[in-house]
C-alpha cells in the first residue's frame, strides 16, 4: 500500500514540474529613492553624456545626463552643453543610482 501511494505521489509531483517550470516568475517593482550630493564639476563628457564631480571628501562620482535631466543655475535653465563652461563651479544633483549607473534627475549649479 504505501508503495503504491508513494508512486501516486512520485506520478503527480512528476506531472507538476514541467508545469511549474513555465510560470512566469511573479513580477516585482523595485522603486529606487532618489539621492542628492553636493561637490566640484570636474569633467564633462559630451561623447557619453557624463559629468564627474568631486564630492568634499575627494570621491569622484559620475552622471548620466538623460533627455529629462533639469540643469539650471540661478533659476535659469540650461543645455548639457552649458556645463563644460562651468567646471570647477560647486553642484547639486539629485539622482537615482540604477544598475546602469547613477543617473541624473537635476543639476543645479550653485
Amino acid at each position: 500500500m504505501n508503495i503504491i501511494l508513494f508512486s501516486v505521489c512520485l506520478a503527480i509531483f512528476c506531472g507538476m514540474v514541467p508545469m511549474l517550470a513555465n510560470e512566469p516568475a511573479p513580477k516585482t517593482t523595485v522603486v529606487v529613492k532618489s539621492e542628492t550630493i553636493t561637490g566640484t564639476l570636474t569633467i564633462v563628457d559630451p561623447a557619453e553624456k557624463m559629468i564627474y564631480l568631486k564630492s568634499a571628501e575627494g570621491i569622484v562620482y559620475d552622471f548620466k545626463i538623460i533627455e529629462t535631466t533639469k540643469i539650471t543655475a540661478a533659476d535659469a535653465k540650461l543645455k548639457f552643453d552649458d556645463l563644460s563652461a562651468q567646471i570647477g563651479k560647486q553642484l547639486e544633483v539629485v539622482f537615482r543610482p540604477l544598475t546602469i549607473g547613477n543617473v541624473a534627475q537635476s543639476v543645479e549649479i550653485k
